[in-house]
């Protein structure tokens, strides 16, 4: 599901209030703003966000491509993906000794063999992977945090398909729009008071959800998809 057919699921709920004349972007805000609170209250609703880096995105420092990571994301997955080829993937690996130690990526003179490295900076804010990414390459990152910003394009977690958190976000953004376009304060307790019971709801329905980090404490290097024996060479002789 991506953002756009989330906002689209949760209209449905909205009734009137969906398209309200000259509050279109109000409304789409407070849509975000039913999510975040989600995000924050429910690990589920956090976890599993799928990044694509493309060479454009990234800067190329000699060996080493720098991208921007997510505002409070934590890595759960870095690899190495042949642009077209799903399956054509090999996982990054943190490089040992992490930041202080980048300089051997940067200079090519990582001394644990040929594999493919990542590093985050000390204040959380970039990421760096190693062999640095070319043209036809792209790095795809799975993580877990707050997101705070969404595109329409943006693809959800499975969690945010589920009907009952559309419901949710839709009773949030009523008790809102009845308390600050209808001023009627009744209303607008009633609906958040049935906001607050739905995530509840989706809280005991998620509690015990696994995460992606939570299956695999770490990456196996030979982790690739066997169907792309014929097809993915190249993916392995960049790192060499």
């Amino acid at each position: 599901m991506t953002w756009l057919e989330f906002q689209t699921a949760v209209k449905v709920f909205l009734t009137t209030d969906a398209n309200r004349l000259g509050a279109v972007a109000y409304v789409n805000g407070l849509i975000r703003q039913g999510v975040l609170d989600l995000e924050n209250y429910i690990q589920a609703f956090r976890s599993g966000f799928v990044d694509t880096f493309e060479l454009a995105d990234l800067d190329t420092v000699a060996e080493l491509s720098t991208g921007t990571m997510p505002t409070g994301g934590k890595i759960i997955d870095l690899y190495r993906i042949k642009a077209g080829h799903t399956c054509c993937r090999v996982p990054y690996l943190p490089y040992p000794g992490g930041w202080e130690n980048r300089y051997d990526l940067t200079c090519q003179n990582a001394r644990l063999g040929e594999q493919y490295w990542f590093v985050i900076s000390p204040w959380g804010d970039s990421f760096s992977v190693f062999p640095a990414i070319e043209t036809g390459y792209e790095v795809e990152m799975t993580w877990d945090g707050v997101k705070l910003d969404f595109d329409d394009a943006d693809t959800l977690p499975a969690v945010y398909e589920d009907e009952q958190a559309h419901l949710a976000v839709a009773e949030f953004v009523k008790a809102r729009v009845a308390r600050e376009v209808k001023n009627d304060l009744q209303m607008a307790t009633s609906y958040r008071t049935d906001y607050y019971s739905t995530r509840q709801q989706l809280y005991l329905r998620n509690k015990d959800r696994s995460t992606v980090g939570q299956q695999r404490k770490t990456a196996d290097p030979d982790a690739v998809c066997s169907a792309c024996a014929d097809g993915c060479e190249s993916l392995y002789g960049s790192a060499e």
